[in-house]
């Protein structure tokens, strides 16, 4: 099965990127940045303000309410984003089909906003454990609706710990795990509970894929460091889509970041990869067609088979 590799990766930065680095990112091909320009120049179209007016009337799920924190030139940032991430795959020379889990079809209205990665997503972030820990380091996941967990434990990690607030995913771990014949332990938790006592522990790697949202980041952060009793030289793997934490999100990311002793280590954009659902899908071409009005980030190979986010590899100082 070919691997999608990551089509942006960069370095290891002292700090997080701006919103206008991120953005730059969508710009290598000329005439997509022109495209990009002429969309950030024009009016908001009427389908946009009344797209906003659905967002605040109806959607009322913090993750939603966010989008009318997005000015029109972010919205249509936030979209670049994703098209050149797309084409970015494309560009691999590699067939992106055989990549795809057999979850991937995840519906898009998922309790907890679950939207699973690709299996080549998960086997890359479990690459990055093994850069980093040996197979007797005890690793915590946060939340696991992409079975990070069980391929950790394929991969000879003898000491994992899978979280999640929903029964449905513990189960679905359970059964992954017997099926390849590893064991990893499962518990019920919800983050914004105290933290119960058989959780603490001395865990070499934290790791989690939040709503995107700062709140529910730092909600994901402060119970990985509490619960590994906030021990110096911890890894924190997070995968989050930086853009979709809007501007003002950025610096209070970092600033929490900072506040928490937290080094950041490496930045990987676009290094988790999830299929995109058919209701995204038509509701990301719904956006560019009548709340955009234009059809540029949709057409010359610039599709949305998927979605992608960041990853932040961090250390407790």
């Amino acid at each position: 099965m070919p691997q999608i590799r990551s089509p942006r990766a960069r370095g290891a930065p002292a700090v997080l990127p701006t919103w206008e680095e991120l953005s730059a990112t969508a710009r290598g091909d000329d005439r997509f940045a022109a495209a990009v320009d002429r969309l950030k120049a024009r009016r908001p179209t009427l389908g946009f303000k009344l797209a906003r007016q659905v967002v605040r009337t109806f959607l009322r799920e913090p993750s939603y309410q966010k989008c009318l924190e997005f000015s029109w030139a972010d919205v249509i940032d936030v979209l670049a984003d994703q098209a050149a991430a797309n084409r970015g795959l494309a560009a691999a020379d590699e067939d992106p089909a055989p990549a795809l889990s057999s979850r991937a079809h995840a519906a898009l209205f998922r309790p907890h906003n679950q939207m699973p990665c690709t299996r080549e997503t998960a086997v890359r972030r479990v690459g990055k454990a093994l850069e980093l820990v040996g197979p007797d380091a005890p690793l915590l996941l946060l939340g696991d609706d992409d079975l990070v967990s069980v391929e950790l434990a394929a991969a000879g990690f003898r000491n994992v710990t899978a979280v999640d607030i929903d029964d449905k995913v513990l189960e679905e771990i359970g059964r992954a795990a017997h099926e390849r014949g590893v064991t990893v332990r499962r518990r019920q938790h919800d983050l914004s509970r105290p933290v119960p006592l058989d959780l603490y522990g001395r865990y070499e790697m934290v790791l989690f894929d939040p709503c995107y949202t700062v709140p529910s980041v730092k909600l994901f952060l402060e119970g990985g460091l509490e619960m590994c009793r906030r021990a110096p030289g911890t890894y924190f793997f997070i995968s989050v889509h930086l853009m979709s934490l809007l501007r003002p999100g950025l610096p209070e990311l970092a600033a929490q970041l900072t506040g928490d002793g937290l080094d950041l280590l490496e930045f990987h954009q676009g290094f988790n990869t999830y299929p995109a659902p058919q209701r995204l899908k038509s509701l990301i071409h719904l956006v560019n067609r009548i709340v955009i009005g234009a059809t540029t980030l949709a057409t010359e190979g610039y599709g949305f088979p998927y979605f992608l986010s960041d990853a932040l590899l961090l250390r407790k100082a």
